[in-house]
């Protein structure tokens, strides 16, 4: 499924220079209810799943997210949201890992070597990451929760590091 979320080609995916761009990409992985199996969701968070890494996320009853993918929360007199008239004014509402993604973009999409360099070290992480799941997952009991409830947390901010270009 990543694989057709990134498909181009199609315009499934569409780049930040598109009219209308991919803005974040989900896949769910469910499982059926007889099943202890657990479901794992994975987000990019990022625009353009192409230049994306598909990060995974395990329900639990203490997860803990990232403050990088949180949206920013403006004071109730200044949200264009709730002051009246509304809408008067734009905000941006871009968590801190859309707008270094969007920063790093350009390098990512070149042919530069330090781009693409980022680029497969991600999708290698990310491939990892898969197979580890799988065999999570396969075997997920309740007393294994506690071990995913910082998992899209740190990869979150694992992924703004290589984001951090200069």
């Amino acid at each position: 499924m990543f694989q057709v979320l990134r498909d181009c080609d199609s315009e499934i995916c569409r780049g930040q220079d598109h009219e209308f761009p991919t803005a974040g990409s989900q896949v769910s992985v469910l499982a059926s209810p007889d099943s202890m199996r657990s479901c794992c969701h994975w987000f990019t968070g990022t625009p353009d799943p192409a230049h994306s890494v598909f990060k995974p996320f395990v329900f639990c009853s203490s997860n803990r997210i990232s403050r990088h993918i949180v949206s920013p929360v403006f004071p109730d007199n200044e949200d264009p949201a709730k002051v009246k008239p509304r809408f008067q004014k734009v905000v941006n509402r871009c968590h801190t890992l859309y707008t270094k993604h969007q920063k790093a973009y350009p390098l990512l999409t070149s042919d530069n070597p330090k781009g693409q360099e980022i680029i497969s070290v991600l999708r290698r992480l990310e491939t990892q990451c898969v197979q580890d799941m799988e065999s999570f997952v396969e075997n997920f009991t309740s007393d294994k929760a506690k071990e995913v409830e910082d998992l899209f947390k740190d990869l979150v901010e694992s992924e703004m590091k290589f984001y951090y270009i200069k």
